[in-house]
């Protein structure tokens, strides 16, 4: 008799066995997937990195902003300053307007009460 199976596994299976397999490798691409790559400097937390050098030649400028910020913060707040001024100004155009509505409104309420007041001395 022969060796051979009656039914041969199919080429895909046979690749299949073929293919080396490491669940770690696997577990490691599923963390990369789900949480970014990791430092490709190892960290070792029990060496600390050297200080850096100190310049004690004396010609150590002290820390300041840029050229040209103290500018820019004073024309900042001074157009602040402006558009705070005019906030705080009463707009006359929009006021105008208000006051022209609550005239139209007060209107409209004296001839509903004309009308009310003439309807019921009718019924009398």
């Amino acid at each position: 008799m022969t060796d051979t199976p009656k039914n041969p596994p199919p080429d895909w299976a046979l690749d299949m066995a073929q293919l080396r397999y490491d669940p770690m490798e696997d577990r490691a691409a599923f963390n990369i997937a789900t949480s970014g790559p990791t430092s490709a400097i190892p960290k070792d937390h029990r060496q600390s990195a050297p200080a850096a050098p100190v310049s004690t030649s004396g010609n150590v400028r002290p820390l300041s902003p840029p050229p040209g910020i103290a500018l820019i913060d004073r024309l900042v707040a001074q157009t602040e300053a402006q558009e705070r001024a005019k906030a705080q100004q009463p707009d006359f155009t929009q006021m105008m307007m208000v006051m022209t509505k609550q005239m139209e409104m007060q209107s409209q309420m004296l001839t509903a009460l004309v009308a009310l007041v003439a309807r019921m001395e009718d019924k009398k």
